[in-house]
């Protein structure tokens, strides 16, 4: 009794011990994302972003009705434009609110459920992975498409394991809020919606409950559906500048390296995401293999039955993910190209947390998680102080440049530019007070005002034809800037002289 006693103490003070060091690893990994929040380089689909958010609920609206994406996240963003104020941090900090939440759902619900490696697993994949890298800061609505998908994947955990009704109402939202953020989120929703009617099949257990949440979402989802339609017509036939393919796709899922990475570094981060998913997706199958034969051999066995229940949950996560890659590969092929890392970052997390309750299920579990969150660090890292170093660099010369223009160019001069998004969203958020006008060739400038200074920004140095054309209207040019940048866009810049 006196040994039970003081192993019961050990024990008690041991998990009290490691409750404390996740939080405080969390907090330490959450600060090496927070930090980013305060770089003021927005590139292109940034800076749209942004000045969606300047305009009135109504102009948002119409504007994203003609893009094509749902306006939730633009909705958020304008709510955190309305309450902080025109600043760069509290553009990333709108972005970096549903990583927090993924971190507090870490360590509470997946702590208590599946235990401490799952949780420890999970804050490091969330963190140094490079998708979460990438769009944990972001100004776009990736972070938040991922959280309500991965939210509608533990919905589907409430409803399998414990049928509760707060799992089937979580569903309804999160879903709803997932399709109203990003369309290709429909696609992860689908797939689990189906592994769940697949179980309630299996299990007997009625419908009613599930049907009632799906046809919820859907008739609160009608008003948008005819804009659905339309942008899916008109964005038929447009590409993306990457198009990783199948192979780069599934390395994607556990991906570490930058773009530029290549040697060694390479070699190692092909190896380190091909074997973390060849173990995943090994792990995963194994588990609902020996559960359904340990169910079979003993079927009222209450603990084969949850075991089962769990494998069958991990491996829809896993299964969600893997066709949504697919899926997107399938679109790109028939109709237009969709498939992209960003449409990726939705499902990521599925794949991350099926994993780390898949491992929570071995004999060794702590000491697996522990190599593999350590494993993940030692390549997360240094990608992570690269990006760091990047993004501080070019911001640092997005912020020289705009300091520049702002001193050199007046709100009464014009900008002419050849760089279409340069024009339409970059110098929209940079110059907002300053006219600024897209022209395909120096040849299309037409009479100028001569009352008005004009200035050229292009995207290379201008050419002896061009500056031919420029001398035909009797005007000089005077080069101000060579390779500015501003929102990672580079041009130079030019005054005409009359």
């Amino acid at each position: 009794m006196v040994l039970d006693k003081k192993s019961t103490v050990i024990s008690y003070h041991s998990d009290h011990f490691l409750r404390f060091a996740a939080v405080f690893y969390a907090v330490v990994l959450f600060s090496l994302n927070f930090i980013r929040i305060f770089d003021n380089n927005f590139w292109l689909d940034e800076a749209f972003s942004i000045n969606l958010a300047k305009m009135d609920l109504t102009g948002m609206i119409n504007a994203t009705a003609a893009d094509v994406h749902p306006p939730l996240y633009y909705a958020i963003l304008m709510l955190m434009y309305r309450l902080f104020g025109d600043h760069g941090w509290v553009f990333h900090l709108t972005s970096i609110i549903p990583y927090a939440i993924t971190m507090l759902f870490a360590l509470s619900i997946i702590w208590k459920k599946f235990g401490k490696g799952s949780a420890f697993l999970m804050i490091t994949f969330i963190s140094v992975m490079r998708s979460a890298v990438l769009y944990n800061v972001e100004v776009r609505m990736y972070s938040w498409a991922a959280l309500f998908v991965l939210l509608v994947y533990y919905a589907c955990y409430m409803i399998i394991a414990d049928d509760r009704r707060s799992g089937y109402i979580l569903f309804a939202v999160f879903a709803l809020l997932a399709a109203y953020t990003h369309y290709y989120t429909i696609i992860p929703i689908a797939i689990l919606t189906l592994s769940v009617f697949v179980f309630l099949f299996v299990k007997k257990r009625s419908f009613l409950k599930f049907v009632t949440a799906i046809s919820v979402s859907i008739i609160l989802y009608l008003p948008w559906i005819n804009t659905v339609i339309r942008q899916f017509q008109r964005t038929t036939g447009s590409f993306l500048r990457e198009n990783p393919g199948l192979a780069k796709g599934l390395c994607y899922f556990f991906w570490q390296g930058n773009a530029a990475n290549s040697g060694i570094m390479l070699v190692f981060n092909v190896l380190y995401s091909g074997l973390f998913l060849v173990f995943a997706t090994g792990l995963i199958f194994w588990l609902i293999w020996s559960t359904i034969k340990k169910m079979c051999e003993n079927p009222e066995n209450i603990s084969e039955v949850a075991d089962f229940t769990e494998a069958y949950w991990m491996f829809s996560g896993y299964a969600a993910s893997i066709v949504t890659l697919l899926a997107l590969e399938l679109i790109s092929i028939l109709f237009t190209p969709a498939l992209a890392y960003k449409y990726l970052h939705p499902v990521v997390g599925l794949m991350w947390l099926a994993f780390s309750v898949a491992v929570s299920k071995l004999k060794n579990r702590n000491f697996i998680a522990g190599i593999l969150t350590v494993a993940t660090l030692l390549l997360g890292m240094p990608m992570y102080i690269e990006t760091y170093k990047s993004d501080v660099e070019a911001d640092k010369r997005c912020m020289a440049t705009r300091q520049m223009m702002i001193k050199t160019i007046s709100k009464y001069d014009v900008m002419l530019t050849n760089i279409e998004h340069l024009e339409w969203a970059v110098l929209q958020y940079y110059l907002p007070s300053t006219t600024h006008k897209y022209v395909s060739d120096i040849s299309e400038i037409k009479k100028l005002e001569s009352v008005r200074q004009y200035w050229i920004l292009w995207s290379d140095s201008l050419s002896e034809i061009d500056l031919n054309n420029i001398k035909d209207m009797n005007l000089k040019v005077v080069e101000e800037c060579r390779n500015c940048e501003l929102g990672s866009t580079v041009f130079h810049l030019y005054r005409l002289v009359k």
